[in-house]
């Protein structure tokens, strides 16, 4: 990959919110930027500067190569008063997402079996009836709904939640906590609290008490689900540690619901708009 860096302000689209306001816009910037800056440095208020690829190729190569190209705390990119604060309080995320070679692997291993083909179509009768139960829901509304908010959100933390072995009753607490994660500068998630931070800060602590209580439990009581799973993990020999086993639980809890419930409500979009595709999927 050659590197070619330059500064373009058109890359405020990827932190902008506003910008993703209009995706059609979005996407002509985006295709602009692939043909005339396949790498740029981006520079915003707020933010240390990033730096974007914007070619897919050139994320593939990025992706598969760690030997090189490394995973860190800023692996996610966060403003800058954000980090000062995870700094400050001694953060530290341990997720797959901030790990490399080895150690990535070595972590991965703990669900692996897991997630295996044979593994998953074990458990498809189960998801199969969680869509059903949504597709009925959804026929119900009398043909008009608000989709990501009562299907797409509630389906994929359905499956998730049944995935770990808990209770559709612990769904509200699972869904507030992603929320204060990813939302917590979104102003229709702050409610009474006045700072973001708290809000952020909150829904760790509430991660870390919540995952921490059903670790436990499947310790003692183990079952066949993928809590159990974690709660008993090992890495050579040696039991998950209590940070490693919460950065483990809170990735698969967020981007089991929170990333894929986006995916279906712009999955529907995009065939919504694209009446052509949409009848090819129905044929």
């Amino acid at each position: 990959m050659d590197i070619d860096v330059r500064t373009d302000p058109r890359g405020a689209i990827f932190l902008d919110p506003d910008a993703y306001t209009d995706p059609e816009a979005w996407h002509a910037t985006a295709a602009e930027l692939r043909a005339e800056a396949p790498v740029l440095r981006i520079e915003a208020d707020g933010y240390q500067p990033v730096h974007a690829l914007t070619r897919h190729a050139d994320v593939f190569e990025v992706s598969r190569r760690n030997d090189v190209w490394h995973n860190t705390q800023r692996s996610q990119v966060m403003p800058e008063w954000l980090w000062q604060v995870i700094v400050g309080m001694g953060i530290n995320p341990r997720t797959l997402v901030h790990l490399d070679g080895t150690e990535h692997r070595d972590h991965r291993q703990v669900t692996n079996d897991w997630f295996k083909p044979a593994a998953v179509r074990h458990r498809q009768g189960d998801i199969d009836a969680i869509a059903d139960e949504f597709v009925a829901k959804m026929a119900d509304l009398g043909g008009e709904c608000d989709f990501a908010r009562d299907v797409a959100v509630p389906y994929t933390l359905r499956v998730i939640m049944s995935i770990f072995g808990v209770p559709p009753a612990d769904e509200p607490t699972m869904l507030r906590l992603t929320q204060g994660i990813f939302g917590a500068a979104d102003p229709e998630y702050l409610g009474d609290l006045a700072s973001p931070t708290e809000v952020g800060l909150g829904a760790i602590g509430g991660f870390g008490d919540y995952f921490g209580a059903l670790a436990a439990d499947r310790r003692a009581h183990p079952t066949d689900d993928l809590a159990t799973v974690i709660a008993n993990g090992e890495i050579e020999g040696c039991p998950l540690d209590d940070d490693a086993m919460l950065w483990y639980f809170i990735i698969v809890a967020t981007a089991g619901h929170d990333t894929t419930s986006y995916a279906l409500s712009g999955g529907l979009q995009a065939l919504l708009d694209r009446p052509d595709q949409l009848a090819a999927l129905r044929a």
